[in-house]
């Protein structure tokens, strides 16, 4: 019994696979930095591709296009599944020039079967000190533009050094910008026999940056392995998200085992948790309570629009009628919120004016009280809401939650102004029972 290769459904096989464009390139710029490449091109020309460098180029074509296989050691591009994949997914035919040699590879014409499994012989060309490989046909299997951004992050510290130059149809590619650190480190280490180099730090949880950078993010040779933003491992408790570490894997004493396609190394959550408890604990502790003010300082404000605005009540004149007439009298259009008090839009429900504004604020007090009202007189009531009490912590990014309970507190002290009960004594003493009761059914129906 033989076992055979279906050689054309191989290829078809990848050809239909899901491998995006952004991962496609990514992988011939790995090869292209692997071959001591600092300026790569990728140009568009008549509906191809062209992938262009000034790095080393091939040793032999022909054997960097046998499938799974590379000669390739202690590089990005070490297993050689790259170069293969991208081109049979995006291009009818590839053609390599490198070193004085061109080679064409027609690879619909092998998964049509009407080309055997055989490329013809390097043809040799004039000798040229740039590598190019072109993906022929390119756009009628593509036909969005082409993003930049996963390129920019990938390789964001070796184009921030000025090490790599990349280019995309003319324009060249500056690297992702980082976040506006408010406190950050740089640490070099040794884990299992290996060097690790960690710099970044904590940012503003509203900074822009935040969708593109969190979490621990591994460069191996400069490049990111896997998505990085990795916030699974090596965080504690404290569920900081505000934080981007570059760790770099560095190669000076044992090499990092990299698995296939850069999507994993090997040891990577023991290695984040070494970090996190020898040199990121503390920074990562201060950014969950920075993150933790910013999300309330949200909540606050949420609440604070709601309990200061409300509406100006318009409707048109009544429509003047003789005294004569048997007519009905017409009536205006119906009322309506004109929402145009101020010249910023905002208007007022009436709690301005002598009783003067609502403000609402989270603070700890202590005990379990839901929270306290202080009346100011004409400067307005403060509606402080009790961080140490569990409801009030358990809902507190919850801002339904919380807009209810200001708007309760509110409403209390302004059916007990007035009154001959004394009204600060009673609501707080409400809220201390509230904030009792509630504290023993959480305590008691949590499993």
């Amino acid at each position: 019994m033989k076992v055979e290769l279906d050689f054309a459904g191989s290829l078809r096989s990848k050809r239909e696979r899901n491998f995006p464009l952004q991962n496609a390139l990514l992988e011939l710029i790995d090869n292209s930095v692997d071959e001591g490449a600092t300026t790569i091109n990728v140009i568009e020309s008549e509906g191809d591709l062209i992938i262009e460098d000034n790095g080393r180029g091939f040793k032999d074509i022909g054997a960097a296009l046998v499938i799974g296989k590379s000669t390739k050691d202690k590089k990005i591009g070490r297993f050689g599944v790259g170069l293969k994949d991208a081109c049979i997914k995006y291009s009818n035919t590839t053609i390599i020039e490198s070193n004085g040699v061109r080679v064409t590879v027609p690879w619909k014409e092998m998964i049509d079967e009407t080309h055997g499994d055989d490329i013809e012989d390097p043809e040799k060309i004039e000798m040229e000190s740039l590598t190019r490989i072109i993906l022929q046909e390119f756009r009628p299997k593509y036909n969005r533009s082409i993003e930049a951004k996963d390129i920019r992050r990938t390789y964001q510290p070796i184009i921030e050094r000025g090490d790599l130059e990349i280019s995309i149809t003319g324009k060249k590619l500056e690297p992702l910008p980082l976040p506006a650190f408010t406190e950050r480190m740089s640490e070099s280490l040794v884990f299992d026999g290996k060097m690790v180099m960690i710099e970044g730090g904590i940012y503003a949880s509203n900074d822009p940056a935040r969708a593109d950078w969190k979490g621990y993010n591994p460069y191996y040779n400069g490049r990111l392995i896997g998505n990085g933003k990795i916030t699974s491992s090596g965080t504690g408790d404290d569920g900081c998200t505000n934080f981007v570490f570059m760790v770099h894997l560095l190669d000076d004493m044992e090499p990092w085992s990299l698995a296939t396609n850069k999507d994993e190394v090997s040891d990577l959550d023991e290695l984040l948790d070494h970090i996190y408890h020898g040199y990121t604990r503390d920074i990562l502790e201060r950014g969950a309570a920075q993150s933790m003010d910013v999300e309330l300082k949200d909540i606050e404000d949420k609440v604070n629009a709601v309990l200061n605005t409300g509406g100006n009540i318009t409707r048109s004149p009544r429509v003047a009628q003789e005294k004569d007439s048997n007519t009905e009298p017409k009536a205006g259009s119906p009322k309506k919120n004109t929402k145009t008090a101020n010249a910023d839009g905002a208007y007022s429900n009436g709690t301005g004016g002598k009783r003067g504004k609502v403000r609402f604020l989270f603070s700890h007090l202590g005990g379990e009280s839901m929270g306290e009202i202080q009346d100011n007189g004409k400067a307005g009531l403060i509606i402080t809401a009790n961080l140490d009490n569990p409801f009030i912590s358990e809902n507190k990014n919850n801002d339904s939650v919380i807009l209810f309970f200001a708007k309760l507190a509110h409403a209390m002290h302004r059916q007990l102004a007035g009154s001959d009960l004394a009204s600060d004594n009673l609501i707080t003493s409400i809220m201390d029972q509230a904030g009792q009761e509630l504290a023993w059914t959480m305590n008691n129906t949590k499993p």
